[in-house]
């Protein structure tokens, strides 16, 4: 007689009587196993049995009075490098009276302090104590008055705030005053009238030429004279050849 192999899952974990009868295969294929309520998956993998421990093996052979002392963190001198302490040669050959490089030669060369090397994996020792009534951890945040919470202070902030952002989003933003341009000014101002001039006795009239002319051509001087002909009017002073009037109409 025959026996059905052995499943440690049980065989209700698995598909039998769907696709095939119990075999050992089933124990294998992935696809034939079912999920068990509230254990993880195996994935057709064995498991140790339950009296094994997980974890590192400690190969310390630590006793009860290792465990209650508390550990030396004192370096061993011996094992490491020594090096000489030339800060402490300089303060005692300042105390010996040396005075001058030559001194301070042969002090070195007679004497010799030696100092532990310095690693840069040397554990730092705390130079300023540490309050025993210091507390560890994150700072807990500042609770909340209750009035506050009764009166709505924070919905009423809050639509405060969100009125003002409105507020901020509609209103138009004003214009300032448009300054006046030459083209402004001569709009604005009228032109003067020109004096009718009357007639002269031609000895009296001024013939004196000019000692200096500065224009390349009489086409040039013409058109600088009408042009200041033009702005005359839209500037300060009595031959109006001061600033830019502002805005003054005439």
């Amino acid at each position: 007689m025959t026996y059905p192999p052995k499943n440690p899952r049980g065989w209700e974990h698995t598909a039998t009587n769907v696709l095939g009868d119990k075999r050992a295969k089933m124990r294998t294929n992935v696809l034939h196993q079912r999920a068990v309520l509230g254990k993880s998956n195996t994935f057709c993998r064995s498991l140790p049995p339950p009296s094994f421990a997980y974890g590192i093996k400690s190969h310390k052979g630590d006793t009860v009075a290792q465990a209650l002392c508390w550990p030396d963190e004192r370096f061993d001198l011996r094992s490491q490098e020594m090096v000489r302490d030339f800060i402490a040669l300089n303060c005692e050959g300042v105390k010996h009276g040396v005075t001058n490089c030559k001194q301070l030669s042969h002090f070195r060369a007679t004497n010799d302090i030696l100092k532990p090397k310095e690693l840069f994996h040397r554990r730092k020792i705390r130079q300023y104590p540490i309050d025993p009534n210091f507390s560890h951890g994150v700072v807990d945040r500042s609770f909340t008055p209750m009035h506050e919470l009764i009166a709505h202070k924070y919905q009423s902030d809050w639509l405060e705030a969100q009125m003002k952002r409105l507020a901020r989003a509609h209103e138009q933003q004003k214009l300032s005053a448009t300054t006046d341009n030459r083209t402004s000014l001569l709009r604005s101002c009228k032109k003067t009238p020109t004096p009718e001039s009357f007639w002269k006795l031609p000895q009296f009239e001024n013939k004196q030429h000019g000692a200096l002319d500065t224009f390349r051509s009489e086409a040039c001087r013409k058109e600088a004279f009408r042009a200041y002909e033009a702005e005359k009017s839209a500037r300060l002073g009595m031959l109006g050849q001061g600033i830019p009037r502002s805005g003054e109409a005439g």
